[in-house]
């Protein structure tokens, strides 16, 4: 029969995770609905084995066995906002997705760590919000994940992944985030050459080079279309209903740039072919304010570190390679940026709009999305090329020039 370990891990995690709780029946966006909650093997077998009754909320796909949802896509187990299973049996009985969820787990040789990303309301808001969220704590936990991923390699050490990560952070801390970033992605095209024992040997040539290997850059008159299309098929490639949040923010943007966007069929339909879309997107009160542009920085730094520190760039997080997660990760932090920039030109509550933006990309961009799509996407508009990514990046940035 099969049963849950009953020992203590010590788990090092973000400082934000301690005073991280669940909202429950106030979460604006559960995680209840509209996921495919996974079922662990353990998990799967206690219900089968032990408590029978909850059999009826297994369900299989192609791939895995998950929890059923009913026809509005909610978890079959949730009633008023909360869950059955918890309610009824305490935690001990939730699969680990439902168990650990905002959390990221993983682990390095005997150390086991947890961060946590934007998919939640809750921890976005500790993210972004709360004072200084990221220095690391040591806490008990009473399980860890049946699936735990493992980034020690015989070939690269604890320690050497560590410097190479803490490398990376020191770019965002040291630079303006959108010079960093393209920093970053020159040092990354670098370091893809390279087997990753000698990319730290490597680094220190690379930083000081790396500015100097960029391009001239070539902008796309349709960039910020573009970048919202390839949002637009991710959503629809993920077969989810577009939920009230994310369709408010997509609202923003269509009355803002004239435009309709069908996500049907993801095409999106300028109303005026002669319109300027850079010159609307520059003259937005977001971009010339300087109290709300540089609300907006503020919280793209924070959002850049936590997309690093959460999934252990450069060895982690969306893509297959250093190269495709470095791209991956400018295109989200454009189209977190131009979507903030929209939504809060008239936002009465600056705190509320930013999560409500940053967690309705996330859900999909981080957690329910391919990598591969994103990446042909990302090819398909040219982004692959260092001049092309460069000309969005300038474009969100408002021609920003690398001196």
């Amino acid at each position: 029969m099969a049963v849950r370990d009953v020992e203590e891990y010590s788990i090092i995690q973000d400082a934000f995770l301690d005073k991280f709780k669940c909202l429950g029946d106030k979460c604006p966006d559960t995680c209840c609905k509209g996921w495919d909650m996974q079922l662990d093997r353990i998990t799967k077998t206690i219900y089968e084995n032990s408590h029978k009754e909850l059999e009826v909320a297994i369900a299989s796909t192609e791939l895995n066995y998950v929890l059923k949802r009913d026809e509005e896509d909610n978890c079959m187990m949730l009633t008023n906002g909360l869950c059955k299973i918890h309610k009824n049996y305490g935690p001990s009985l939730l699969a680990d997705a439902c168990y650990f969820f905002p959390r990221i787990m993983y682990k390095m040789g005997d150390e086991y760590f947890a961060s946590a990303g934007f998919s939640c309301p809750e921890t976005a808001r500790l993210i972004l919000f709360m004072d200084d969220p990221f220095p690391k704590v040591v806490t008990a936990y009473k399980r860890i994940p049946y699936v735990l991923k493992d980034y020690s390699r015989e070939s690269i050490t604890i320690e050497y992944i560590r410097k190479i990560h803490d490398y990376f952070i020191s770019q965002i801390t040291n630079l303006e985030v959108s010079k960093s970033l393209l920093k970053m992605l020159m040092m990354a095209r670098s370091l893809s050459h390279l087997p990753k024992n000698k990319w730290y040997s490597s680094l220190e040539h690379i930083d000081k080079v790396a500015l100097n290997l960029l391009p001239e850059r070539k902008n796309d008159k349709n960039d910020i279309f573009y970048l919202v299309q390839t949002f637009v098929i991710t959503v629809k490639s993920c077969r989810k209903k577009v939920n009230h949040r994310l369709a408010k923010v997509m609202e923003s943007f269509e009355k803002k740039f004239g435009c309709k966007i069908d996500w049907e069929s993801t095409d999106i339909i300028v109303n005026d072919e002669k319109a300027d879309v850079y010159e609307i997107y520059s003259q937005m009160e977001t971009v010339k304010n300087p109290y709300k542009s540089e609300f907006i920085n503020h919280i793209m730094s924070r959002w850049i570190l936590a997309e690093m520190k959460s999934f252990l760039y450069p060895f982690s997080g969306t893509g297959k390679a250093i190269l495709q997660k470095t791209q991956i990760l400018l295109v989200k932090y454009c189209l977190n940026k131009m979507l903030l920039n929209v939504y809060l030109e008239n936002s009465s509550d600056l705190e509320e709009d930013t999560i409500t933006v940053v967690q309705s990309i996330s859900k999909f961009m981080d957690h329910l999305a391919d990598d591969v799509l994103i990446m042909k996407l990302i090819d398909s508009y040219n982004w692959n090329e260092d001049s092309r990514i460069y000309g969005l990046v300038s474009d969100i940035c408002c021609k920003m020039q690398i001196a």
